[in-house]
């Protein structure tokens, strides 16, 4: 199986492995008081959010709350037991709205279910997991799926300034992770296989839709990608050459000036006298010899930049295999970059980013993932 290099995917790697086993890295919340982060689904969008509560003496609960894409509110609430009840308000003046839901506490944290109302209609059918800010949970029971059927992630991790989405069905668990290099859209995949038989994956059936263009993103393979930093290599190495030739040129023209006096007469005896001044260019010979030297140095260092950008954007890449049982693959797919858009009216303040929707198909399950999560950020302590 192919490994990724870096620190922060090597951390999912390891905690996938561990999740996958079923093993709770967390012990049991005490009260709802803190920073919280959750992921949702329901009949009319999903998404992530995070929540920071006080709880008194008497179990009442109120906080404040901030989604992935700005929308912010307030929560009320009360515990009873291991349950809470809990009403999140939605302030935004884009998108007013009100939720409610009960969610129950257990050892990987809390989950449950919700509905309300917002400028988007009726959301009917809600699941939520939370999980404390910096904690991991176990995967939830009930595996959540949106109103298309795919398989919605559970909780959202950080690792090294990374984030990570993680998911599961009954067959399959992955991570996946999204970032930017050279120009194009990474997806940092894990698979893994929960059965007893293998399971083939094929990255290139991996589909991301820019919801800013409303475009789907074509999959890029690594062959590809090494063909077109070839090419502009290559181009680069012409146009300096070129440069260097017309800097060659430009630096063999001598212009010489003169100047002096002139004292003149003509037949009749008239004498005249005066200033005179004139420019005369011409060119020295080059040493060639030093400009291909010159040029062959300026071509192998523009190769080997392009060897390394071609190295950092294919090592690793994901290619379609067979997956053995209990065991995982983990490498990254490319797509052209999405289309990025000012979040300003939904945050208050200018926020270039992509929106892009990812569904990755595993042995007969679809996942879907969203981005971006840059925003995921549980709002400072009162």
């Amino acid at each position: 199986m192919k490994s990724i290099t870096t620190a922060a995917f090597l951390s999912v790697v390891s905690l996938a492995s561990v999740l996958a086993q079923g093993v709770s890295q967390v012990g049991r919340v005490p009260d709802a008081s803190g920073d919280w982060l959750a992921v949702f689904g329901d009949s009319a969008s999903a998404g992530t959010l995070a929540m920071h509560l006080n709880q008194d003496a008497s179990g009442g609960v109120d906080g404040t709350y901030k989604t992935t894409l700005g929308g912010v509110g307030t929560a009320a609430g009360q515990i009873d037991g291991d349950r809470l009840s809990l009403t999140l308000t939605q302030t935004s003046t884009q998108c007013p709205g009100s939720y409610k839901g009960i969610v129950t506490f257990s050892l990987g944290g809390a989950e449950g279910k919700f509905s309300g109302n917002d400028c988007l209609g009726s959301h009917e059918n809600g699941v939520i997991s939370l999980h404390r800010k910096g904690e991991t949970t176990t995967p939830p029971a009930l595996i959540p799926h949106d109103k298309e059927g795919n398989v919605q992630p559970w909780t959202l991790v950080y690792e090294n300034g990374q984030a990570f989405w993680l998911s599961r069905s009954d067959s399959a668990f992955l991570a996946v992770g999204a970032s930017e290099a050279g120009g194009y859209f990474r997806l940092t995949v894990l698979v893994g296989n929960s059965t007893d038989e293998p399971v083939t994956f094929f990255p290139e059936t991996i589909r991301v839709d820019d919801i800013n263009s409303g475009k789907s993103l074509p999959y890029t393979s690594p062959e590809k990608i090494a063909q077109k930093i070839e090419h502009r290599a290559a181009l680069a190495g012409g146009m300096m050459a070129f440069g260097r030739s017309l800097q060659a040129y430009s630096g063999s023209m001598v212009t010489v000036r003169t100047t002096g006096r002139l004292s003149a007469y003509d037949n009749h005896g008239n004498w005249a006298q005066g200033n005179y001044y004139g420019t005369s260019t011409f060119q020295r010979p080059v040493d060639t010899r030093e400009r291909r030297a010159q040029a062959m140095q300026d071509n192998q260092a523009i190769a080997d930049r392009a060897n390394r950008a071609v190295s950092a954007l294919t090592t690793g890449a994901a290619r379609s295999q067979t997956i053995a049982p209990k065991s995982y693959m983990a490498g990254n797919v490319m797509f052209p970059k999405p289309k990025v858009e000012n979040l300003k009216a939904l945050v208050g303040h200018d926020y270039r980013t992509y929106s892009v929707k990812v569904i990755v198909p595993v042995n007969g399950d679809s996942f879907v993932f969203l981005f971006p999560v840059e925003l995921l950020q549980a709002l400072p302590h009162k």
